[in-house]
């Protein structure tokens, strides 16, 4: 079982996508990751794992609208510790 664990994270976009800083727990099949808000923990557009350090950089997506930067503790359910809202504009 995993006991108490935390994340944070933040990203600001450049020239190449989104840069996410992050600290979490660091586990294997960690990811950040960019989802919707209606898309279940597991689930994703884009991701990094998590082992391969901080920063990551994510595409935008494509499409305009609200999307979220998560931090998730992969497992059976996935569990995201750490989310920030941000929109893609037209």
């Amino acid at each position: 079982a995993v006991g108490d664990v935390s994340a944070s994270l933040s990203g600001s976009s450049n020239a190449t996508g989104i840069v996410v800083t992050f600290d979490g727990p660091g586990y294997n099949g960690d990811l950040v990751t960019i989802a919707t808000g209606e898309m279940a923990s597991g689930d994703y557009l884009d991701y990094a794992y998590a082992r391969n350090g901080t920063p990551a950089t994510l595409d935008i997506p494509p499409e305009p609208g609200c999307y979220e930067l998560r931090y998730v503790l992969r497992g059976t359910p996935s569990r995201v510790l750490a989310r920030q809202s941000f929109t893609v504009e037209p």
